[in-house]
C-alpha cells in the first residue's frame, strides 16, 4: 500500500490555528496536500471571505 499525497481539485485553505487566528495555507487546484497538513481541517477558498487590508499609511 502506498501513501500518495492527495491532490486537490479546487483551491483549498488549510486551517492553521498554530499560526494564529484566521490563518490558512492555500493549496491551489491541482497541487498535492503536504503530508504534515493532510489531517488539518480545510475549507474551499470561496467559503472564506477576503480580509480587508490593514495597511497603514505613514506620513513623510
Amino acid at each position: 500500500m502506498t501513501n500518495e499525497a492527495e491532490t486537490v481539485k479546487e483551491d483549498m485553505l488549510i486551517v492553521r490555528e498554530d499560526l494564529g487566528p484566521e490563518s490558512y495555507t492555500l493549496i491551489a487546484a491541482g497541487d498535492a496536500v503536504p503530508a504534515h497538513l493532510a489531517d488539518l481541517p480545510r475549507v474551499r477558498r470561496t467559503e472564506v471571505p477576503a480580509r480587508k487590508s490593514k495597511a497603514v499609511r505613514v506620513a513623510s
